[in-house]
Parts: structure tokens; sequence; C-alpha cells
């Protein structure tokens, strides 16, 4: 039985905001402006996330810069914000 992957419509913002930025604006500080949205709910649902396995995380410089998967529900994050 395969398990379904809930998806909010602030987790689908964020996984088509990771698909459409450079690499250099994909941390939690530019999202968070970006989508207009308070910064302690986007790390709050990024963890979420990265639980789901839906993110990777790598850290540079002291920012950490969030990275799409593979098991990333992409095309229910697209028809939930159409």
């Amino acid at each position: 039985m395969a398990n379904k992957q809930e998806i909010t419509k602030t987790e689908a913002r964020i996984l088509v905001f990771l698909t459409n930025v450079k690499n250099g604006y994909r941390f939690a500080g530019v999202m968070a402006s970006k989508l207009q949205v308070d910064y302690g709910y986007i790390l709050r649902i990024l963890a979420q996330m990265r639980m789901k396995k839906w993110l990777r995380v790598e850290q540079y410089a002291l920012k950490k810069y969030y990275f799409l998967t593979k098991k990333a529900p992409m095309n229910k994050a697209k028809e939930l914000l159409k």
C-alpha cells in the first residue's frame, strides 16, 4: 500500500520557489522575504520537509542552502498552486 504524501500550500510554494531560484538565493531568509512568510514558520516547514526527505541541506560559510531531492512531489505542488 503506497503512502500518500500530503502537501500544504506553503510547502508547495517553497517547492516551486526552489525550482525557479538561482543557487545563491536558496536559504531561509530569502525564502521568507520572497514568499512573504514569517522566518520562524519557514524554518519549521523546512525542517518538516527535510524529515519527509523532500529537501537536502548543504552548509557553506554559516548559511544553510536548501536543494530539492527526487522524492519531492513537484507535480502535486504545481497542481495545488494552479
